[in-house]
């Protein structure tokens, strides 16, 4: 059974823990109260969740099948309860247990591909456009709880996860391009129904700016953020003991990268206009929420670009082995589970990594596995479990007639 396991997959999660353990480590010494505030205790939930793993890949993912539905309406029911919970800066996205705040939206995230791998296994109907009625029914409940929260970032997940496996399902794309389309001509009206702060976060995606100065309100965050992915350099902090800041020539308004002790005082040649520029001081680097939402800016600060790029190079070869995966198995379940994991996995990792680099509005999307968190790690564990499950048992079938992807 060892043999048949894709070790490709595990050996990426795994290191893809290592390097989150290692952004969190250095996000406590940056700016937590010590080396190892943060760090033992995702150490602990790191070692919870590899067992939970192993667990999820030994149990035949076909038994799940009959929990699918139970387990999905359980999932409305934490959703449900979670806003009744006390508000945590402006959001009721935790259910307190002593031990841990638990989310319940990382379970509906997992549940919701399991009952709609169920709904959608042998079935015709949703390849006529009255037949995504259920699909779509079964999405935007979970969608709109969320959204109550607010947690528009993890609400936005379940999209392209819904439309990736209703294509793989064997729905027309003509019929998915028509609703991507109204949904695009329908787009003010979800403008209208957001909040201030949804659409303050909007707004500040274009409001950054380029010079040393940091602005104020919600695009500085953002502003941070690239200032600490900067300081790593190409090599990083970790193998340099440099660290770097890009600034703004005042002569020619061109941008280029110094080292951070340079500041006030101080100036540099522009390669641009070739001449000295004065430089402003730097304020002090600070980063909220740098151990979840902004993991990869401490990966990049730590490990500078080169790391970046290895972290990158490991969510893609994760994805590319899981789409491998289902393309293997015919059986349609777990073809469609290992579909909707797979894009849950990308579309969150895309999110992260764009507002990370102020090229998506902040979410507060976790990166998968590396961000610090109890159940957004638990979860996507066994995610990977499951997605292993499926790869292990690739020609199984639950009757005579194998899948049939058809898109025509």
């Amino acid at each position: 059974m060892w043999r048949r396991v894709p070790w490709s997959v595990v050996v990426c999660s795994v290191l893809l823990m290592v390097l989150g353990l290692s952004g969190i480590a250095r996000g406590d010494a940056l700016f937590g109260r010590g080396v190892f505030f943060c760090f033992p205790r995702q150490m602990l939930w790191v070692g919870l969740s590899l067992p939970a793993m192993g667990l999820a890949m030994l149990v035949p993912y076909r038994s799940l099948r009959s929990l699918s539905y139970p387990a999905f309406a359980g999932s409305l029911l934490l959703l449900v309860v979670v806003l009744l919970m006390p508000s945590v800066n402006g959001a009721r996205c935790w259910i307190p247990l002593g031990f841990i705040n638990f989310q319940p939206s990382e379970l509906a995230k997992l549940v919701y591909v399991l009952a709609l791998a169920h709904y959608l296994m042998y079935r015709d109907n949703f390849r006529r456009l009255t037949g995504l009625l259920v699909p779509f029914v079964l999405t935007l409940i979970p969608v709109a709880l969320i959204l109550r929260e607010p947690d528009l970032g993890t609400a936005l997940l379940f999209i392209p996860t819904l439309f990736a496996m209703l294509f793989a399902a064997g729905a027309r794309p003509r019929h998915l391009a028509m609703i991507v389309a109204l949904g695009m001509l329908a787009s003010p009206s979800l403008w209208i129904a957001m909040n201030s702060e949804q659409k303050s976060r909007i707004v500040s995606l274009f409001q950054q700016r380029d010079s040393g100065e940091a602005p104020r309100g919600d695009a500085y965050q953002q502003h941070q953020a690239k200032r600490v992915l900067a300081r790593g350099g190409i090599w990083g902090t970790e193998l340099t003991g440099e660290t770097f800041e890009i600034v703004t020539c005042l002569n020619c308004a061109g941008r280029f990268g110094i080292k951070s002790d340079l500041g006030f005082g101080h100036s540099a040649t522009c390669p641009r206009c070739e001449k000295v520029a004065p430089l402003r001081d730097f304020s002090e680097v600070s980063l909220p929420e740098s151990r979840t939402d902004f993991i990869f800016c401490l990966i990049g600060e730590r490990w500078g670009f080169v790391g970046c790029g290895v972290t990158l190079l490991l969510y893609v070869l994760l994805v590319a082995r899981g789409l491998m995966i289902a393309n293997a198995t015919r059986e349609p379940f777990g073809r469609l589970l290992a579909v909707g994991i797979v894009t849950l996995l990308a579309s969150q990792t895309i999110i992260n990594t764009g507002m990370t680099c102020g090229l998506m509005p902040v979410t507060g999307i976790t990166l998968p596995l590396a961000s610090y968190g109890g159940s957004s790690l638990l979860m996507t564990a066994v995610s990977i479990g499951l997605l292993l499950n499926v790869g292990m048992r690739p020609g199984y079938e639950v009757t005579g007639e194998p899948f049939r992807w058809r898109t025509a």
